[in-house]
């Protein structure tokens, strides 16, 4: 009988994270040289870091840059496909408002035809990209910087502001279903 296949590891972050046990041994020089390198994944630079160093990163997460994943969803009668987009950084002065309304549009439009599941999970990811996507910014700063720096920076850090844009892209993907739902409805009685 055959072991089940694993998925690849995915490639780490780099830099490296810094290792717990030697945050405190690390001499400044060292630790300046680590924050002045491009926050790289696969050799290539994180969607978003683009001509920043890991500490632009950190100064921007102060005053609200996230690292944010979107939501989408496909259906193809039976089937309910749903996905999320890489982790992209977005600036503390982007909303990330095209991205949330690229993948909400996709889930709006071929993501109702699955029965069951696609009137239940559609809702779900305009829900979540509505609210500006879901934030993995703890998660990717304890990778990078290791849990005792992420934590610091994360509690100094601004908090993401609400959109109004967004909660208007929510309304615009539930008004649809929910007349269409009223209309059948009120044609039954």
């Amino acid at each position: 009988m055959n072991a089940p296949i694993s998925p690849p590891p995915l490639p780490p972050a780099s830099p490296p994270p810094l290792p717990q046990t030697a945050q405190a041994t690390w001499s400044q020089d060292e630790l300046n040289a680590y924050l002045d390198r491009p926050l790289n994944t696969g050799g290539v630079p994180m969607p978003g870091t683009e001509g920043l160093t890991l500490r632009d990163v950190e100064h921007d997460i102060l005053k609200g840059g996230r690292f944010i994943i979107h939501h989408w969803c496909v259906s193809i009668i039976l089937l309910t496909f749903t996905r999320t987009t890489p982790v992209r950084y977005f600036r503390s002065w982007q909303s990330g408002f095209g991205q949330a309304a690229l993948y909400s549009v996709i889930s709006m439009c071929f993501g109702w035809w699955g029965f069951p599941s696609g009137l239940i999970f559609t809702p779900i990811c305009l829900w979540r990209n509505s609210r500006g996507g879901t934030d993995v910014t703890p998660e990717i700063l304890q990778q990078i910087l290791g849990p005792t720096r992420a934590q610091n920076v994360l509690s100094k850090a601004a908090p993401r502001r609400a959109d109004l844009a967004h909660g208007l892209l929510l309304a615009l993907g539930l008004l649809p279903p929910l007349g269409l739902i009223l209309l059948i409805i009120l044609s039954v009685r």
